[in-house]
């Protein structure tokens, strides 16, 4: 038997093999800030990016641009792996911590966090910083992830960096593994 076009040959650890279809890791998407301008936000303060609203593709049309959220479809509930980044900075060279968070269902309940301690409170010398988080969360149909960023200066104001370069340095993506 040769199987169907695509197909993979598959094992039950007993010596009998079959053809399978392969995985197709869905849904998948990649959001993404495309802005010419930065956006100011709140020093130490929860803040859903809430500029994330470009993509590059989105398979199961699962990521919803309008409210920056993530829903696992129906019937695709499992391992899902997930990367995001957020540059912040203030002008006053006076940035002094970065925290990024995947929050999951919309509550303060944190899937993932990544925080970053990037000066003390006596120094003047940070201006930018790229924060990333990579997770892999077990979901079920209609979890909801969002990606939430916490900064803190010293002085002047905190702001999260454009990519006007189209570098997408400000993303949030993820997909089924």
């Amino acid at each position: 038997n040769n199987g169907t076009a695509g197909q993979v040959l598959q094992t039950d650890g007993n010596g009998n093999l079959t053809w399978v279809d392969p995985p197709d890791n869905t849904p998948a998407f990649f959001a993404y800030w495309n802005a010419n301008s930065s956006q100011s936000i709140s020093d130490s303060t929860d803040t859903k990016a809430t500029w994330l609203t470009a993509e590059d593709f989105d398979t199961d049309n699962a990521y919803n641009t309008s409210t920056q959220t993530f829903t696992v479809p129906a019937g695709k509930a499992g391992t899902y792996a997930f990367n995001a980044g957020v540059q912040m900075y203030s002008n006053g060279n006076s940035l002094r911590t970065v925290v990024i968070k995947l929050r999951k269902n919309g509550s303060g309940t944190w899937a993932a966090a990544n925080y970053s301690q990037v000066m003390r409170d006596n120094e003047d010398r940070m201006r930018h910083h790229q924060a990333h988080i990579y997770a892999t969360l077990n979901l079920v149909a209609g979890d909801t992830i969002e990606l939430v960023c916490w900064g803190r200066v010293l002085n002047n104001t905190l702001y999260i960096s454009n990519d006007a370069s189209g570098v997408k340095s400000n993303f949030l993506s993820g997909y089924k593994l």
